[in-house]
């Protein structure tokens, strides 16, 4: 496994806390959160201990790539469905 995505519309908490530090005991390589209430992309990597080292928070207009294919760029408004900038 490459990558896991969660999409959150009410539990982002359980998200972010439970799961992510399960995803890590697992040495998943990367977690992308689609924090859909709040228009973010929550993206972990670099597991350590249990734990991840990098986190980082994309919005709409902005782009984030996968860590391991660094070529595949995709668009956080596509992923969160947000069609304009006025939207986001």
């Amino acid at each position: 496994m490459i990558l896991l995505m969660e999409v959150a519309v009410s539990s982002l908490h359980y998200d972010r806390g439970s799961k992510l530090r399960l995803y890590a005991r697992f040495n998943i390589p990367e977690v992308w959160i689609a924090n859909i209430p709040d228009r973010v992309i929550h993206t972990y990597s670099d597991s350590v201990d249990g734990e991840y080292t990098t986190h980082r928070d994309f919005q709409p207009g902005d782009t984030v790539t996968l860590s391991e294919f660094e070529g595949v760029v995709l668009s956080v408004s596509m992923i969160l469905g947000v069609h304009s900038e006025s939207d986001g």
